[in-house]
């Protein structure tokens, strides 16, 4: 009968004892283990294009593009008269331009430069147009536009990869303030050249119309 009561001792504190090395294991690998899904703002770069700033002429800077929250911020340089018909931009910190031209013949293309080489060239039926043709240089990966460039409800393509989207709607699915929208790169592609590509379609397409 003792040895029975031993033993029945033994197998329930061999009970607890595995017990409590399972529940250590089992919140210790809490403690550990991450998420297995990234956040979204870990996978895209998010920024604010103030297109109404994009048109007309200005005898000062003005901020044309933010990154949200912070980081990356885009100044046009002063415009006067005629340089309406073209555009240069530089990034606040470390001073890499952009310079949009329009065509003198041809009005309705535009010559996209970043840190002084071409990116693309564009083309648009004219103003209120709701696409836009592009040419990369030879041997570059190509752009395309597919949606609505009027609207501003756009992805861009860099061969066959989504590159970026271009919406009215914020991160909250909410509509944006009046005169801005967004748009959001993937990370690992190059924002200035992006960015670069969506002004030049700005100015293509004309201003927005209420």
């Amino acid at each position: 009968m003792h040895d029975c009561m031993d033993a029945n001792h033994y197998i329930a504190a061999s009970a607890i004892a595995i017990g409590v090395i399972f529940l250590v294991a089992v919140l210790s690998r809490k403690e550990r283990s991450k998420p297995t899904t990234p956040k979204k703002d870990s996978r895209w770069k998010r920024f604010c294009v103030y297109h109404e700033r994009i048109h007309g002429v200005a005898s000062e800077s003005r901020t044309a593009v933010t990154e949200v929250p912070g980081g990356l911020r885009l100044l046009i340089l002063p415009r006067h008269g005629l340089s309406e018909s073209s555009l240069c931009m530089r990034a606040e910190k470390g001073g890499s331009r952009i310079e949009i031209t329009r065509g003198w013949f041809f009005r309705r293309r535009f010559r996209v430069q970043v840190r002084g080489k071409l990116l693309v060239d564009l083309e648009t039926r004219g103003r209120g147009a709701n696409e836009v043709r592009l040419r990369s240089p030879a041997g570059a990966e190509p752009y395309t536009v597919q949606g609505s460039v009027h609207g501003r409800e756009f992805e861009v393509r860099r061969g066959d990869r989504l590159a970026a989207a271009v919406s009215w709607q914020s991160e909250a699915s909410k509509e944006s303030r009046p005169g801005e929208y967004f748009v959001e790169i993937l990370r690992g592609e190059d924002p200035l050249s992006l960015l670069g590509l969506v002004v030049a379609i700005e100015m293509a397409v004309g201003p927005v119309k209420e």
